[in-house]
């Protein structure tokens, strides 16, 4: 997975030496590879890095137990963790959202106030190349325009820094032979 990632980091300029790089953890096999991967680069890049983990109450216990699973990791790699649980059906309720409309967007409110808390450089977030698949068959089938063809972006500008997607290089498979 490595020699797919490094390359893919270098070629869309993704990180720079010395970043400040927030990674959104949500205690799965991919960003979990993604925290791994970085952890990895970490005295290559000279990256300090900080977990940010995200408990949207919607799976009872199991969501409770990855979100425990993440802050673990973070102590024993010795990273900085800042996690929240957000009570996303209400505000589903509230707002008259979709759950995964409302989870998406008090997720990426906690993200914004985290880059902007710590003076992030980027957020870098575990979607694979099997989700840029996806997303790009959901807006055909939702639309004929051609703005159907943008699938998820590499980078986008986010909360003062950017968004990166290292993974878009992988698939969903070459992530669970690493993590196993």
């Amino acid at each position: 997975m490595e020699q797919n990632v490094y390359p893919f980091i270098e070629k869309h300029e993704l990180l720079h030496i010395g970043a400040k790089v927030l990674v959104g953890v949500s205690g799965g096999p991919d960003s979990m590879a993604l925290l791994h991967l970085l952890h990895q680069m970490k005295d290559k890049w000279q990256l300090e890095i900080e977990v940010l983990s995200v408990d949207h109450q919607l799976r009872g216990e199991d969501s409770a137990a990855d979100f425990n699973y993440v802050r673990e990791v973070c102590l024993e790699l010795g990273l900085p963790f800042h996690g929240t649980k957000l009570d996303v059906a209400k505000f589903s309720e509230e707002m008259r959202l979709s759950i995964e409309v409302a989870a998406r967007e008090l997720r990426y409110q906690f993200f914004q106030e985290k880059m902007e808390e710590t003076g992030g450089d980027y957020l870098a977030l575990g979607h694979h190349g099997d989700d840029q698949i996806e997303t790009l068959v959901m807006k055909l089938v939702r639309t004929a325009s051609s703005t159907a063809f943008q699938g998820i972006p590499v980078k986008r500008p986010f909360a003062g820094g950017m968004i990166i997607r290292p993974l878009l290089s992988v698939t969903k498979e070459e992530i669970e032979t690493v993590i196993g």
